[in-house]
C-alpha cells in the first residue's frame, strides 16, 4: 500500500515500503518515518525526520 503524507502543498513523504506490527503501521523512504497507531479508542499519527549519521537531522 502507497502513503502519502502532505503538508501545506508540499510532499514530505511518498512510499510503498512499510510493516504492520501488533497495532502498527510504519511507513519509511530515506528522509521520515510515519506511523500509525490505532485501538478501540483513538488512532495516532506520528511522523519523524531520520537522523543522519552523526546526529544531525536529515
Amino acid at each position: 500500500m502507497r502513503v502519502e503524507f502532505i503538508e501545506n502543498g508540499r510532499r514530505i513523504i511518498s512510499t510503498n515500503r512499510g510493516v504492520f506490527k501488533d497495532n502498527e503501521l510504519i511507513w519509511y523512504d530515506n528522509a521520515y518515518v510515519l506511523s500509525l497507531k490505532f485501538d478501540e479508542e483513538k488512532v495516532e499519527i506520528v511522523i519523524k525526520k531520520i537522523p543522519k549519521a552523526g546526529g544531525e537531522v536529515r
